[in-house]
């Protein structure tokens, strides 16, 4: 077989296309690359200590060279027939073909950039896999190959950087004896070794994660196109003699998306403030480095911290931004304000559920799209992804199995962190571990909140000195008066009808979800139903999802909304009353931020009335040694409010709080290069997870209503969206009379509960038990 001839790879019309094609489409979209970022890797490689030339001949000849195990006859011959060849693995039978003239701690990176771009590193990589004892290498072709490195350098590549280093071809002896496979997993097995014992530092997984994202980037962008390019066509043949057969696809032009230019996208975001920007924007406008900010809710922290992120992205020469929220919901609302500012093309939003969002756009309808999608958003592929906090922990850590290749994505991005006072103390401790890692990877990041307590601040100052902007025009604001009172919310039933009667709008908070029904079933009675809406997180997220629309879609008529803390951060809405149970004193002041929402004045007119709640739950119980609450209470007082005046009730209220580090630093060191699993991080069933960003309380477990079931368990991708976490003692207690499993058509077993379920109320639990424990948090 010539090497003309040799296939690198099928379409789903069983379209080929050559070695030589695809690796040259491959370095065609790395040519795009270096031009368009040129800028930011001289910045990385001022950051790492490599020298711009040298990380520039690492990236080439890993795309060069990546595919060169497809060289056997095996694989030839399986990716006619069948298409599949994981038996012969390519990234691992190439790796006895993977060295070059770079110092040997790069030349080493360069092989494990190939045997790792299709299977992360871990400590046991390919040591379970099976695979074949050996193969019959086209070694001929694969001499070819490396002797024409410098001519394909001067065709495509040449004057963007120097071409100081070669592949050198290398037979080696174990190759032709039967033991092949065992020689290739020993080479693996001192690779890491070496560097295990000498180079398990910050810049070796810098410089490995970012050439493994450039070489997945060129790899998997150059496949799609092939692939989409004969999907169009449906005209190349399926058998090698066949003289239409594809060569490289790729014409280069500038203006093709394999990559955006930096300064000409992000230069072009003009960020939209109501009239003018505030004082506390223009100064973030300036900033040029890890920034913190403080500035009330309906204030413009968000456009404030883009414009932030943008200078940054041009000071320090970095090529994405990623935003990092506290939940679900919250991105899905990010999502939707960040594409009006960058184009639909250019965000991406990535959590759990986040298909279901893309499932619901007009733009998007084919399965195959959507999960290619999802698939670059996962991995922070756009130039700006909205994401949760735990997506972004676990991208550090080996969470999940492309984290090294999103990490390489990570490194040249601004993070913006929304909300940080948000989180209880398990997942902040996470948190701080979090930027001491960006710190150390010269990621810069901007952490803003509405709220912030002084030991916050005091917490991320330890880690590096920030910049603090504060909006100290919007602190002394005064939106709305505080007025405590000793009953419960449930003896307000009268008060908030008649305020509903005067034509107002009100919101009602309670801190559990049985407190919520409660609240709902009492109010129902007398308030029309379509004026009347309840918000938990007991609730599918189709039904959820639904319903936050409507809510934040209501007009100037007088409505009620009850809700749990669910509202706190998942709705931009505004109401004139609130009610709500004593909460703890950050909680109060994002609560404030959905009541006279952006007014500069209560005028007597907007109040926010405090109740005492039945108890503390879920704040406090038992197993807590303070009661934020109960401090919230001893410090909050009757008066018209102002967030300077929250601020210095956070500071008394956690005044004597201490953050200790969580594991996470420890776990990313032992993650340089190999390390722990996925399933060791965050899957493990039997052995308990290492990495627990959320500290769940109590246990859960997804079942869906039966009212549901049987409508959609013959389409497997609409399941999830009607998944509902309930607590596990409920089925615990009530399995054998009021939860089954069942299976859907592609044989995956669920939990189905006949609890009733409305999409109104969620289930009505509390018509089989009234045991407090019913109630759960988001």
């Amino acid at each position: 077989m010539y090497l003309s001839e040799c296939i690198a790879k099928t379409s789903s019309n069983q379209a080929l296309q050559t070695f030589e094609g695809h690796t040259i489409d491959c370095l065609i979209i790395l040519k795009d690359y270096l031009i368009k970022n040129r800028d930011v890797l001289e910045r990385f490689s001022d950051n790492y200590n490599i020298d711009f030339n040298t990380l520039s001949n690492l990236m080439f000849l890993s795309v060069f060279i990546h595919d060169l195990g497809k060289l056997t006859e095996e694989f030839q011959q399986k990716i006619v027939t069948s298409g599949h060849c994981g038996y012969f693995s390519h990234s691992f039978f190439g790796l006895p073909f993977i060295n070059s003239n770079l110092p040997d701690y790069l030349n080493n990176l360069l092989k494990l950039l190939v045997v790792s771009h299709h299977t992360q590193l871990y400590t046991r990589i390919y040591e379970d896999a099976n695979l074949s004892l050996k193969v019959n290498y086209l070694d001929k072709d694969i001499e070819l190959w490396i002797s024409s490195a410098n001519d394909v350098y001067s065709r495509y590549l040449y004057g963007l950087f120097d071409n100081n280093y070669r592949p050198i071809y290398v037979y080696e002896d174990y190759l032709s004896k039967p033991e092949m496979n065992e020689s290739i997993r020993n080479a693996i097995r001192e690779l890491k070794r070496l560097q295990t014992s000498k180079n398990k530092n910050i810049q070796t997984k810098a410089i490995y994660s970012l050439c493994l994202s450039v070489l997945k980037h060129c790899d998997q962008k150059a496949s799609a196109h092939f692939s989409n390019l004969n999907l169009e066509r449906g005209k190349y043949g399926s058998v090698i003699a066949d003289s239409s057969i594809s060569l490289n696809q790729i014409n280069y032009n500038p203006i093709d998306v394999f990559n955006l230019e930096l300064d000409s996208f992000f230069g072009s975001k003009k960020i939209q403030a109501p009239i003018e920007l505030y004082k506390f924007q223009k100064e973030l406008a300036d900033t040029n480095k890890s920034t913190i900010i403080s500035a009330p809710c309906g204030r413009g922290k968000t456009e404030g911290a883009l414009l932030g992120a943008i200078n940054i992205v041009k000071q320090q020469k970095k090529n994405r931004i990623i935003f990092a929220l506290p939940t679900q919901i919250t991105s899905n609302s990010m999502y939707e304000r960040l594409k009006k500012i960058f184009g639909n093309d250019n965000v991406g939003l990535y959590h759990g559920m986040s298909r279901y969002h893309h499932y619901d756009a007009d733009d998007f309808r084919d399965e195959e799209d959507i999960r290619n999608l999802i698939y670059d958003e996962k991995l922070f592929e756009k130039p700006v992804t909205i994401t949760t906090i735990d997506h972004l922990i676990y991208s550090l850590v080996h969470g999940y199995k492309q984290a090294d290749f999103a990490l390489g994505n990570i490194l040249n991005s601004v993070i913006i962190l929304d909300e940080i006072h948000y989180y209880e103390n398990h997942t902040l401790r996470y948190i701080l571990d979090c930027l001491r890692i960006l710190r150390d990877l010269k990621i810069p990041y901007i952490a803003m909140s509405g709220t912030l307590p002084s030991f916050i601040v005091e917490e991320l100052n330890k880690i590096q000195q920030h910049a603090l902007i504060e909006d100290d025009e919007g602190s002394n604001l005064m939106p709305f008066i505080i007025e405590k009172r000793s009953s419960s919310i449930v003896d307000a039933r009268d008060e908030i009808k008649n305020i509903y009667i005067n034509g107002k709008s009100q919101i009602v908070i309670v801190n559990t979800v049985n407190r919520a029904k409660e609240m709902y079933h009492l109010l129902e009675k007398d308030m029309p139903k379509d004026d009347l809406f309840l918000l938990h997180s007991q609730l599918t997220f189709y039904d959820r999802s639904k319903k936050e629309k409507t809510i934040s879609a209501l007009g100037n008529r007088p409505w009620i909304l009850v809700s749990t803390q669910a509202i706190e951060i998942s709705v931009d809405i505004s109401c004139d009353i609130m009610h709500t149970e004593m909460a703890p004193i950050d909680s109060i002041g994002q609560r404030g931020g959905r009541l006279n929402r952006g007014g500069k004045n209560h005028n007597n007119e907007h109040f926010m009335y405090l109740y005492e709640p039945k108890d503390h739950l879920p704040y406090f119980s038992e197993h807590d040694e303070i009661d934020i609450v109960e401090r919230t209470n001893n410090v909050i007082e009757n008066s018209s409010i102002s967030y300077a005046i929250i601020k210095q009730w956070c500071d008394k209220v956690y005044s004597d709080i201490k953050l200790r580090p969580q594991n996470l630093e420890n776990i990313f060191k032992k993650c340089i290069l190999f390390g722990y699993s996925p399933k060791e991080i965050r899957y493990s069933e039997d052995d308990g997870n290492l990495v627990e960003v959320r500290n769940i309380k109590d246990i859960t477990v997804d079942v869906v209503p039966e009212k549901y079931w049987f409508d959609i368990r013959f389409c497997p991708k609409e399941i999830d969206r009607f998944k509902v976490k309930v607590p596990k003692w409920w089925y615990s207690r009530y399995g054998k009379d009021h939860f089954y499993i069942s299976e859907s058509s592609n044989g995956r077993r669920y939990i189905i509960s006949t609890i009733e379920y409305s999409p109104e109320f969620g289930f009505d639990i509390e018509s089989i038990c009234d045991d407090k424990r019913s109630c759960i948090i988001i």
